[in-house]
């Protein structure tokens, strides 16, 4: 035999070869595992994305919905408040011109009053000529 090399493959070559052979594929069987589950992570993760997405969705719908309501409740609020300072300003009279008609209401009251004390006189003085003149006739016949 020739000194040199040889193709003889010795039972602890193939050990070795076996061994690394299984490192490997334990290896490569882990990190499938570990993808898998991380796709499915991954998955997992857009499907809440998704639902959280929906609800998002369904919540702007909603507030949309509030926003118009309060806009419309403040365009009305600011046609009635329109409507009530149109009010207030055909309504709306000077302290000179209210203390000048209650003058005037005052003063007509007073003329009233004095009439009424003219026409009281006039009737006790009709009540007395017609009392008197009843005990005129009684006193006559």
């Amino acid at each position: 035999m020739e000194p040199g090399f040889s193709w003889t493959i010795s039972g602890a070559t193939i050990f070795a070869v076996l061994g690394w052979a299984s490192s490997v594929l334990a290896f490569v069987w882990a990190r499938s595992g570990q993808e898998a589950s991380q796709k499915g992570k991954v998955q997992y993760a857009y499907e809440r994305l998704d639902g959280i997405d929906e609800r998002v969705e369904s919540l702007e719908k909603g507030l949309e919905t509030r926003v118009a309501t309060l806009q419309a409740a403040a365009t009305l609020m600011r046609e009635q408040m329109h409507e009530h300072r149109e009010q207030v300003a055909r309504t709306y009279m000077p302290r000179e011109e209210a203390a000048a008609m209650e003058r005037r209401q005052t003063d007509a009251v007073s003329r009233l009053m004095d009439r009424m004390d003219k026409i009281e006189g006039r009737l006790d003085t009709m009540q007395e000529r017609i009392l008197g003149a009843i005990a005129g006739l009684r006193g006559q016949a």
